[in-house]
């Protein structure tokens, strides 16, 4: 993958929130539908990496709620606009 690597603590994120399982949900869909309109405006790219709480790295182009439970850091790359750049 090429780009600038980010990445978003998940579990630290939702660790802060004292809240019930359902809002626990829409906070998770709320990560999902940010990352998907980051997708879409190009500004990352499509495949991004888990990190997930066994400790393994997967790929994927979806995230769930699901996987967002099982997961400790996602890792993104940012789309790099390099003709924009002034030089």
């Amino acid at each position: 993958m090429q780009g600038l690597k980010k990445q978003f603590y998940v579990q630290n994120f939702l660790s802060q929130f004292n809240v019930s399982h359902a809002k626990q949900t829409q906070v998770k869909n709320v990560i999902i539908q940010t990352v998907d309109q980051l997708k879409k405006n190009q500004v990352i790219q499509a495949q991004i990496e888990i990190h997930k709480t066994d400790n393994s790295l997967i790929k994927t182009n979806i995230i769930t709620p699901r996987l967002l439970t099982k997961t400790k850091i996602i890792y993104f790359y940012e789309i790099m606009q390099y003709q924009n750049l002034v030089l």
